[in-house]
C-alpha cells in the first residue's frame, strides 16, 4: 500500500469487487496470493488503474504461460497462481528462493525459479482445487467436508465448559439489560411489588401481577430467541459474549449453520435446563464437547483460532 493503512483499504476494495467488506478482507488474507486474470489488456490497465486511484499498488501483467502453479512459501500452500503472478512475486521478493511449486495438474515438486523455466508439463493425476468461499461467508467458516475431529484429536478446536458458561453469563448480562431497555421503551408492565397496589381487591391485584410476571416471561424469551437465532445465523456465527470470547457456532462440519437450525438450538436449551442443568454439563464430557441442545441441533461451539488451523490442515494440497 502507498501510505494507507490496510484496514482502511478493504471497505473501498470490497465495494469495488462488490464483496461483503468482512468476506473480502477475510478471503484476501487467507488465500494470499490472489491474481486476477483479465480477459484483454485494456480490461487489465483499467483495474490496475482503478485499484491505484484507490490507493494501492497495482502491476498489469501479461500472461504469456497459461501454467498454473500451487506454491509452498513460509511453511503454507497456495494456489493455484498463474505463472506470470508466480513469476512477479519471485523478482518482487514476494515469493524467495526457498519458494517451491507444483505445475496445476503436475505431481513433481522444485523450486519455483526451476518451475517457472521448465517447458514441459508433468501430466499425472492433477491434485484438487481447495474451495473458494462464498461471498458471504467469513473465513473462520470455510468450507470443509466431513465431520471436525474429536476433542482428543483437536484438543485446541472446541470451547471448553468454563469457557462457554463465559460466554453464556455475558450473553445473560446484555440480554438482562436490553430487556428491560425495550420494556421501558415499548411500556411492557414489569414487576410488581405492594407499593404499586393502588387500591382494588386482593383478587383483581394478583391476577394482573400473574398477568405480567407471564407476559415479561414470554417477551425476555423472544427476545433471547431472536438475539441468539439472528447472531449465531449471521455472518458472525456468535453472539457477543461468544465474540468476546473468540467462539463461534458451527455445524458439525464447521460449516455456518441457518437460522433455522439456531432457532432449535436456542430452545433446545430450555431442554437442557429443564435436565437440571446437566443437559448444559455434557459440554465438558461428550466427544466433541456438545452440550444436549447443540447435539439436538446437530451444532458445535468451537474457538476461531482451532476452526482457522483446521481449515489450514484440510485444505486440499498437491
Amino acid at each position: 500500500m502507498s501510505g494507507v493503512a490496510a484496514e482502511a483499504m478493504w471497505p473501498a476494495l470490497a465495494r469495488w469487487f462488490k464483496l461483503d467488506e468482512a468476506s473480502f478482507s477475510a478471503r484476501v488474507r487467507e488465500r494470499v496470493p490472489m491474481s486476477l486474470t483479465p480477459g484483454t489488456a485494456e480490461q487489465a490497465n483499467a483495474q490496475a488503474a482503478e485499484l491505484e486511484a484507490l490507493g494501492a499498488q497495482a502491476v498489469a501483467l501479461e500472461e504469456v504461460d497459461a501454467r498454473r502453479f500451487w506454491i509452498r512459501h513460509g511453511g503454507r500452500t497456495c494456489g493455484p497462481v498463474s505463472a506470470a503472478f508466480a513469476a512477479h512475486a519471485l523478482s518482487s521478493g514476494q515469493f524467495s528462493a526457498d519458494s517451491h511449486a507444483c505445475v496445476h495438474g503436475g505431481s513433481q515438486w522444485q523450486r519455483l525459479d526451476q518451475a517457472l523455466a521448465a517447458g514441459t508439463r508433468d501430466e499425472a493425476s492433477p491434485p484438487p482445487v481447495p474451495p473458494v468461499a462464498s461471498a458471504t461467508a467469513r473465513a473462520t467458516s470455510p468450507r470443509l467436508t466431513g465431520p471436525l475431529p474429536v476433542h482428543d484429536q483437536a484438543p485446541d478446536l472446541y470451547a471448553g465448559f468454563w469457557r462457554r458458561a463465559g460466554a453464556y453469563l455475558i450473553d445473560g448480562i446484555l440480554l438482562t439489560v436490553a430487556c428491560g431497555v425495550l420494556r421501558a421503551v415499548v411500556g411492557f408492565p414489569g414487576h410488581m411489588t405492594m407499593m404499586d397496589w393502588s387500591g382494588g381487591d386482593f383478587h383483581h391485584f394478583h391476577g394482573y401481577h400473574h398477568m405480567a410476571y407471564t407476559g415479561g416471561n414470554l417477551f425476555a424469551l423472544l427476545v433471547g430467541w431472536l438475539y441468539y437465532a439472528f447472531m449465531e445465523s449471521s455472518s458472525r456465527q456468535a453472539t457477543l459474549g461468544k465474540m468476546a470470547l473468540g467462539l463461534l457456532v458451527t455445524d458439525e462440519a464447521g460449516r455456518r449453520i441457518g437460522f433455522g437450525r439456531a432457532t432449535g438450538r436456542y430452545f433446545g436449551m430450555l431442554v437442557s435446563w429443564l435436565t437440571l442443568t446437566i443437559g448444559f454439563m455434557l459440554a465438558g464430557w461428550t466427544a466433541r464437547k456438545q452440550a444436549l441442545h447443540d447435539m439436538m441441533a446437530g451444532a458445535l461451539v468451537v474457538t476461531g483460532d482451532g476452526l482457522k488451523r483446521q481449515f489450514a490442515e484440510r485444505s486440499p494440497t498437491p
